[in-house]
């Protein structure tokens, strides 16, 4: 069983790009994609028409478009803090341009890193050897009844 991969991205070039570098890059690993950071903070809560966590398993990778509309990035990684998600998720921000104050800041917020978009498949390939653990999956030891999923912690080493 593969980890899901979540885009939040709102521009449909860019989130198709990506989209289709994770299909080639990293076949078995479920990809879903949101529009803005709303229906993330609905993903990653598990709310609305995200609710059904067999349809919408929590994801290990986030990849993070900063400047979305209504809830940009910065919010959604703001949100991220105060509300630690229950299992290790790597957050990648996406930023359209290169601006040393905006990666900086996705850092400051709890960003893993940074990319400039257009994405590459050499980013995503980076991305999965800098950041293994987070792109294949072990069988989880168990399941909380509160839908939390406690993994071994060597997974994310």
């Amino acid at each position: 069983m593969s980890k899901t991969i979540l885009i939040a991205e709102d521009d449909e070039n860019d989130s198709a790009l990506l989209e289709q570098i994770l299909r080639v890059t990293c076949e078995n690993n479920p990809v879903v994609t949101v529009a803005d950071g709303d229906q993330v903070i609905a993903y990653l809560s598990g709310t609305g028409q995200f609710s059904d966590r067999r349809l919408f398993p929590l994801p290990s990778v986030l990849f993070l478009d900063i400047k979305m509309p209504r809830v940009n990035g910065f919010q959604v990684l703001d949100w991220l803090g105060r509300h630690p998600p229950t299992r290790p998720l790597l957050v990648i921000a996406l930023t359209g341009c290169l601006e040393y104050k905006d990666g900086q800041k996705a850092f400051q917020f709890g960003a893993h890193t940074f990319l400039t978009k257009p994405c590459t498949t050499e980013d995503v390939r980076n991305l999965r050897q800098s950041f293994a653990g987070y792109w294949e999956s072990s069988p989880v030891c168990d399941a909380s009844p509160s839908g939390s999923f406690w993994t071994s912690l060597s997974d994310y080493a």
